[in-house]
C-alpha cells in the first residue's frame, strides 16, 4: 500500500497509509493530512488515485505545492518522489507489488483521463462537516512572495540534512555537514567559527562524514570537545542524533538528518 510520510526538518511527524482514493491536504483538522501552519491553505492540496497512478493537485492558489524541487499544478507521483508544502516535506513511497500492479494499469489506461472534480468534491463533502472553527483555524493563509518561499524551502532543506544547531551563542543558527571534512575553530578559514580565546584553538576540531556516520574529533585548543558533558580526549567520537558537543562557552546539538533515501528513519540511530 502506498504511503505518505509527513516530516518538518529532520522531524518525522506522520506515516500515513492511502487507504483511500482522495485524501485532502491542508491546516483544516479534518483534513486527510492535517498540517498546522498559516503558510498552509485550510485545504492546500488534493493527493489521488486514477487509473493506479497517484497525482497530487495544488489548492491553495497561494503558496504551491513543489514535487522534486519543482512547482507544480497537477502533477503524477512516482516512489520516492518529495512533495514540499510550505515547511513540510510529504514523502511518497510504494511497495515493489503496488508498483508493478501501476504499471501494468497505466498500460491500459490513460492517467490524465481522470475525473479530479468529481473526487475532490466528494472528499470535501466526506471531510468538511462545517463545524464551527477556532479563531486561529480561522485565520487566513499567510501568502508570501517567492522569494521568501524559496528562502523558507531553503532553510527548511538545511534542516533535513545532517548539521549542528547551536543551542548557547546565536541559538538555533544551523551549520550544515554538507562536507567530507568540517572544521570548527577561531580561524577565519574553519567551516563554522566560534569565538576566539586563550582555550580555543585556530583548528580546534574536526567532523569527518565516513559513509553514514559522522566522527567528531578533538584537534588543538586547550578547552577540548565534550560531548554529552564528557570529555571526548584524543579519542574519535562517533556522533549519534541528539549528542550535545560543547567547545568551551560554546554549544552545538547534532542532527542527523533524514535518510536520503528512506525518509520514515533517522541516517543515524
Amino acid at each position: 500500500m502506498a504511503t505518505i510520510t509527513v516530516t518538518f526538518g529532520a522531524d518525522v511527524l506522520n506515516n500515513i497509509k492511502l487507504e483511500k482514493d482522495c485524501l485532502i491536504v491542508g491546516r483544516d483538522p479534518e483534513a486527510d493530512i492535517h498540517l498546522d501552519n498559516l503558510m498552509i491553505s485550510r485545504r492546500h492540496a488534493v493527493i489521488y488515485q486514477e487509473n493506479g497512478v497517484w497525482f497530487i493537485k495544488d489548492l491553495s492558489g497561494k503558496n504551491g505545492v513543489f514535487v522534486n524541487g519543482r512547482q507544480v499544478n497537477v502533477c503524477p507521483l512516482h516512489d520516492k518522489d518529495t512533495a514540499e508544502l510550505g515547511k513540510y516535506m510529504l514523502v511518497f513511497r510504494q511497495s515493489m507489488q503496488e508498483l508493478d500492479r501501476d504499471r501494468e494499469l497505466a498500460r491500459k489506461n490513460d492517467p490524465h483521463k481522470h475525473r479530479l472534480a468529481e473526487m475532490v468534491n466528494a472528499a470535501l463533502s466526506e471531510n468538511f462537516s462545517g463545524r464551527p472553527k477556532s479563531e486561529t483555524q480561522m485565520q487566513e493563509t499567510t501568502a508570501l512572495s517567492t522569494g521568501q518561499i524559496n528562502s523558507i524551502r531553503q532553510e527548511m532543506n538545511k534542516r533535513r540534512r545532517p548539521h549542528l544547531v547551536s543551542t548557547g551563542k546565536n541559538p538555533g543558527r544551523i551549520y550544515p555537514l554538507d562536507k567530507r571534512k568540517t572544521l570548527i575553530g577561531c580561524a577565519p578559514e574553519c567551516d563554522i567559527v566560534i569565538e576566539r580565546g586563550l582555550t580555543i584553538g585556530k583548528e580546534h576540531a574536526v567532523i569527518n562524514e565516513t559513509g553514514e556516520s559522522f566522527v567528531l574529533t578533538h584537534v588543538s585548543g586547550l578547552a577540548g570537545v565534550k560531548v554529552n558533558g564528557k570529555k571526548i580526549g584524543k579519542d574519535k567520537h562517533f556522533l549519534n542524533d541528539g549528542d550535545r558537543v560543547e567547545i568551551g562557552e560554546n554549544q552545538f546539538q547534532f542532527v542527523s538528518g533524514l535518510d536520503p533515501v528512506d525518509a520514515t528513519r533517522r541516517r543515524i540511530t
